[in-house]
């Protein structure tokens, strides 16, 4: 009886990994899709064709990613990876500065910098002096700034705030 039991219950853990791995899969395959998508930027179209073929969601889907683990890794006071998420959330954002797109009449490049670009200095400043504290501080200042800029292009409805759960578990995100 202790055999069928046992059997049982490898079985069943066998199929929760599966289960798990495959939303693993189906969650990496979503988080591609964000990470991968192009921005188009061919200078010979007119301001409208550039408007119309711009897609800012899947470049704010990677700025979430990269929020994310980069809360993880000041929180874990692993710095450099701290860096390494600030740097990559920045170069998104001079990537939308760098377009000429607007979102609802407002234009994306005054917002991103506005709200995004120039606030992001003092975060740096944390990183840089590796400061949890401050560090904590400046990525709440982040997020009240990432949610004003929603509601500036009249996206109030999406509102940003510290994470509570990795997105990805299978990442170390302190420097232990």
């Amino acid at each position: 009886m202790n055999n069928k039991v046992l059997t049982v219950f490898v079985i069943i853990l066998s199929l929760i990994a599966a289960y798990l791995l495959f939303q693993n899969i189906q969650l990496q395959s979503q988080v591609d899709r964000y990470v991968k998508t192009p921005v188009k930027t061919d200078s010979t179209k007119t301001t409208e064709e550039e408007e119309e073929e711009f897609e800012v969601a899947p470049l704010m889907g990677r700025m979430q990613i990269y929020a994310n683990k980069l809360w993880f890794a000041g929180d874990g006071g692993n710095w450099d990876l701290a860096a390494f998420y600030f740097e990559e959330i920045e170069e998104v954002m001079e990537e939308i500065e760098k377009t000429d797109a607007k979102e609802n009449d407002v234009s994306l490049s005054t917002a991103v910098k506005e709200w995004g670009l120039t606030p992001l200095e003092n975060l740096e400043k944390a990183i840089v002096a590796k400061d949890k504290k401050l560090f904590s501080l400046e990525y709440t200042n982040m997020t009240i700034n990432c949610s004003g800029c929603h509601v500036a292009t009249k996206h109030p409805y999406i509102k940003i705030i510290q994470p509570t759960t990795p997105i990805f578990t299978n990442q170390k995100y302190s420097s232990q």
